[in-house]
C-alpha cells in the first residue's frame, strides 16, 4: 500500500505492508528500489521491457538494460544487497547466466522479473 508519495512520478513512495517497507525512487544513483529489512538494505537497480517480444530492437535493449544495470550499481557505492533487475526472457536469461559469475565478484546479484511479477534469482554456475 502507497503510504507516501515521491516526486511527481505516479509509482515512487514508501509502500508498507506488514511492517515491510519498500521505497521506489527515480533519483539518478540511488537505486530504483530501496528496501529495509531485518538483515539489511537491498538496493535494486530496473531496467524495464517488453517481455514477450522477439523483435530485434527491442532483444537488443533487454541485453544493453542488463548490462547497464549492473554498470550502474558497479558506479555507485555499495551500501547494501545490490540486485541487478531486468525482464525474464530468454535473451536477458542467457546474458545473466553468463554474467552473473563476473558480476558476483563485483558484489551485485541478477535477478529477472516474469510477466506475473515472479521473480528468478540467476546464480553463477555452481553456487545455487
Amino acid at each position: 500500500m502507497l503510504k507516501e508519495s515521491h516526486g511527481t512520478t505516479a509509482y515512487c513512495g514508501t509502500y508498507v505492508r506488514d511492517q515491510q517497507v519498500i521505497r521506489i525512487t527515480s533519483v539518478p544513483g540511488k537505486g530504483d528500489v530501496v528496501a529495509k529489512t531485518h538483515e539489511g538494505t537491498i538496493i535494486a537497480e530496473c531496467k524495464g521491457g517488453i517481455v514477450n517480444t522477439s523483435h530485434a530492437g527491442q532483444t537488443s535493449r533487454l541485453r544493453k538494460g542488463l548490462c547497464e544495470a549492473v554498470g550502474l550499481l558497479m558506479a555507485s557505492p555499495k551500501t547494501g544487497r545490490q540486485v541487478a533487475m531486468v525482464p525474464h526472457t530468454e535473451t536477458t536469461l542467457r546474458l545473466a547466466l553468463r554474467t552473473a559469475p563476473r558480476a558476483k565478484d563485483a558484489g551485485i546479484e541478477i535477478a529477472l522479473v516474469d510477466e506475473l511479477g515472479r521473480v528468478a534469482d540467476i546464480a553463477p554456475s555452481g553456487t545455487r
